[in-house]
């Protein structure tokens, strides 16, 4: 059972401070967003210290979108991949985007708009001793035909596919009533498509939500009273079970304590 601790979490998102909670509070895992504030050279050594002197089995390094992907942070995870110890598990993940702009091509002046492709797998930067695997990306829609594009991109070349469960979680609206229908939907895909993921490698991204809607607005520790996951908690465990690493991407402290407690209990 692999509950993970995200820098979400830390204080402005510090990754030694992640580090430090996770480590104060019995996680194995912790996932950390890599962003040009922290790629500083002792910045990154002092991570890797600490990531080095803790008893931590896996960390998952989120990286930002394609096209906020710079060379600094390449090279910092670059770093912690080559500096971690061998024992430990790493894997990175990147958004799998339906639309990213094209840049060798040319768009004649005065024409609107941009030319755009779908995330294809030699569009994810390479980094010698690191997978990285695809999440998918799109948001404030239920939209199951985005989520099995990246999926089945992760399937086929192999890589580990980001379930992150809280983006799908909208359901259709009828003059301004939520649809029931598609509640049931929602709930039915989710169940299915964990049934599929591979727990040796696959992850997922979750955390409560006490309504439908921004999963930041509404967030929730699992298995809180008003929590609308609870009906996913027994295949989510089940895939923890099997080894699975389930991110907690709250933005609380307490929420992602109580949310290792709900799952590991």
């Amino acid at each position: 059972m692999t509950s993970a601790f995200a820098s979400s979490a830390a204080p402005d998102f510090d990754l030694i401070r992640t580090v430090e909670i996770a480590q104060e509070n019995n996680f194995k895992s912790i996932q950390l967003y890599i962003n040009e504030k922290y790629i500083d050279v002792e910045y990154l050594n002092d991570l890797i210290i600490a990531i080095n002197k803790s008893d931590l089995e896996s960390v998952v390094i989120h990286l930002p979108n394609l096209n906020d992907l710079t060379p600094g942070i390449i090279n910092a995870v670059e770093n912690i991949v080559n500096l971690k110890s061998p024992h430990l598990k790493v894997v990175g993940l990147i958004h799998y985007e339906d639309e990213i702009p094209i840049k060798t091509i040319h768009v004649p002046e005065g024409v609107n708009g941009v030319a755009v492709k779908p995330l294809f797998m030699n569009d994810i930067p390479k980094i010698p001793g690191l997978i990285i695997g695809v999440e998918n990306s799109k948001t404030k829609v239920f939209d199951p035909k985005h989520v099995m594009r990246a999926f089945h991109m992760a399937t086929l070349h192999h890589i580990p596919f980001v379930f992150d469960i809280g983006r799908i979680m909208y359901p259709r609206k009828k003059g301004g009533e939520i649809e029931q229908e598609t509640i049931n939907e929602i709930y039915d895909f989710i169940t299915i498509l964990i049934s599929q993921l591979d727990p040796s490698q696959d992850i997922i991204h979750l955390s409560g939500k006490t309504q439908f809607g921004d999963f930041r607005s509404f967030s929730c520790a699992l298995g809180a009273e008003d929590d609308i996951t609870i009906p996913l908690i027994p295949v989510i465990k089940e895939f923890s079970d099997r080894g699975g690493i389930v991110v907690f991407e709250h933005e609380d402290l307490i929420q992602a304590l109580e949310s290792k407690k709900a799952l590991e209990g």
